[in-house]
């Protein structure tokens, strides 16, 4: 079973994406925000990752750019669904940092699924 590490400050999201992700046989882990990652020990056993860009004391990009640093065989998945400027310049960014796929939202989540199963199978 594949297994995705969940980072987005809004439970409702994160409520949204566990239930379309587990309905498709995904094993999902919560967390509000990427400060619950400082030990990226607690990434063993995680297949992907999907973050959202915007945060609080841990936004995504910085959280991208720890795991592609110190493990960049997981891959990351940006979502953001933009702030001060377009969301698409937000994961561009994201991209130049590492991240090996990014949704804007709001996103078809069939093909959320789809990019979590094709980068946890190209990753083992």
């Amino acid at each position: 079973m594949i297994k995705v590490m969940l980072f987005d400050d809004d439970e409702m999201v994160r409520y949204a994406l566990r239930s379309a992700l587990e309905i498709a046989g995904i094993e999902v882990v919560e967390q509000p925000n990427g400060k619950f990652i400082r030990n990226l020990a607690s990434l063993d056993g995680i297949d992907v990752v999907v973050t959202d860009i915007f945060m609080p004391e841990v936004e995504g990009m910085e959280l991208i750019s720890m795991i592609k640093t110190r493990l960049p065989h997981i891959p990351v998945i940006a979502v953001s669904g933009g702030g001060r400027i377009n969301a698409k310049d937000y994961l561009q960014s994201a991209s130049d940092l590492g991240a090996d796929a990014a949704f804007a939202k709001p996103f078809n989540e069939v093909d959320l699924v789809d990019k979590i199963r094709e980068l946890a199978a190209s990753s083992h």
